[in-house]
């Protein structure tokens, strides 16, 4: 699954985008600690400009299977 996912920008101060040969089910924003901190249904487009500054764990969830994705907001 993890190949035909990308989530782009690794770094970002707002949106991150994913593009998938799947349809994207949900995306859960986790903490470095592993605290669930955001649940994204239906959307591609992730917005993260009311997130502190740190390292943040994307996991995206599609009909496939889920992929894992380290993110910066800065």
């Amino acid at each position: 699954v993890q190949n035909s996912i990308s989530v782009f920008p690794n770094e970002t101060s707002g949106d991150v985008y994913i593009t998938s040969s799947e349809a994207v089910k949900s995306v859960n924003i986790y903490s470095l600690q592993g605290s669930l901190i955001k649940t994204v249904t239906n959307s591609t487009t992730i917005n993260l400009s009311n997130l502190r500054s740190g390292v943040y764990i994307l996991e995206v969830n599609t009909q496939q299977g889920k992929s894992i994705h380290k993110i910066i907001k800065q």
